[in-house]
């Protein structure tokens, strides 16, 4: 049996009410979905579509939101929606919600657990609706996680963003002590979003054998969710350390080498529409073929083959299907005046950042005409998405 749990649209409360134990399962699945304004009615269809029966294999909870509070329920082996409590009162960025809702899927056991939160989504800069109240990662992404985590009392399996742009390396970097596999999209996600319930379906015929399996049944079904590009990638966040170690020898070679980055180098490098992200499988290619130095270019090199491990599975259609699906703002960047947030890669990492402010002084170096120029200026505006950050 699966065990699905899903924290929607939420607001903090106080404590998930005890019952009875269950009894244990393959997986269970948590949906954090903030939803207010004109991501309501998607949220409830996303909620109608994944309750079902499932052939009595999948045990759904749903956190909602109000202006007035959270309520938790669950959805029986039948298809039907059980109350179980309310949380009166609170925001759902509080920790306690999340502790709670942790503690809810925890009295469920499972093999293996998955939280997907569901809403608009803004990369590093943060996960949540446009209202104060609805903003559950804004600067608090890592307490978050932890409150969950603590909840649950174990690692999360699986970690996924049905939103837009979340697919970065600020995202991979501060969840991977909280989670086995993150799944997410660096690119804009149609407003239905994931096809959550064709996964489920999948998952109810055939338990999922790793975290990495898990997955991938979500990744999988991905290409078809909208009528444009779309990408969605499954990365595993056990490696994360390795391309961390990776990305910082580059940037301390180019620095030590005096070698800030070429425009020319990113040439045909995958733009996301997050302004001044490009894929960073792509970005480490771009330089391996480019740098001028035979040690950077190994180092790029270097950084690649550690990308392309991490990467676990990936569901794309429209272009580029052969990038890793992360993206990154770094030193290519500069024009987005996101270069001084402290959460963004560069700043993270005292290497990236002498690489940033070595470009920058090249930059200003430039004829007028040279810096109006990609990678330096803005990408161009796109087209509006609802699911796009606020």
């Amino acid at each position: 049996m699966l065990l699905l749990g899903a924290l929607v649209g939420c607001s903090e409360r106080d404590e998930a009410a005890t019952t009875a134990m269950p009894r244990h399962v393959p997986l269970t699945v948590g949906i954090v979905a903030m939803a207010e304004g004109d991501l309501i009615a998607a949220r409830d269809a996303m909620i109608g579509a994944t309750a079902r029966p499932y052939h009595g294999a999948v045990r759904l909870l749903t956190l909602t939101a109000s202006e007035r509070g959270s309520s938790l329920t669950e959805v029986s082996e039948d298809g039907s929606r059980r109350p179980i409590t309310s949380f009166e009162g609170r925001e759902l960025r509080a920790e306690a919600t999340l502790a709670a809702f942790g503690r809810a899927l925890a009295e469920r056991p499972a093999d293996r657990t998955a939280v997907i939160f569901w809403g608009h989504g803004r990369g590093w800069r943060g996960f949540g609706g446009r209202k104060e109240g609805y903003r559950l990662i804004d600067g608090s992404f890592e307490q978050a996680l932890r409150a969950l985590q603590r909840g649950l009392g174990r690692k999360i399996d699986m970690l996924g963003f049905d939103a837009c742009l979340m697919g970065s390396w600020e995202v991979a970097e501060i969840a991977a002590p909280y989670a086995s596999v993150l799944v997410a999209s660096p690119e804009l996600v149609p407003e239905r979003g994931w096809p959550i319930d064709r996964a489920l379906e999948s998952l109810a015929r055939a338990p999922a054998k790793s975290a990495a399996d898990l997955a991938e049944r979500f990744v999988t079904p991905f290409a078809d969710a909208g009528r444009r590009y779309v990408s969605l990638s499954a990365i595993d966040l056990e490696a994360v350390p390795e391309v961390e170690r990776a990305a910082s020898e580059l940037a301390r070679a180019a620095v030590a080498q005096d070698l800030p980055l070429d425009p020319a180098w990113l040439e045909g490098v995958l733009r996301y529409r997050d302004q001044g992200a490009v894929d960073l499988g792509e970005l480490s290619a771009a330089i391996a073929r480019s740098a001028p130095s035979p040690s950077l270019r190994e180092r790029a090199s270097a950084l690649g083959d550690a990308a392309r491990r991490a990467r676990v599975a990936r569901s794309c259609r429209g272009r580029h299907c052969d990038a890793l699906g992360l993206s990154i703002h770094g030193v290519h960047a500069l024009g987005d005046g996101g270069y001084a947030d402290p959460r963004a890669r560069w700043n993270r990492d005292p290497a990236w950042a002498g690489w940033v402010a070595q470009t920058r002084r090249s930059v200003s170096s430039l004829p007028q005409t040279s810096r109006s120029t990609p990678p330096y200026a803005l990408v161009s505006p796109q087209p509006k998405d609802p699911r796009s950050h606020p």
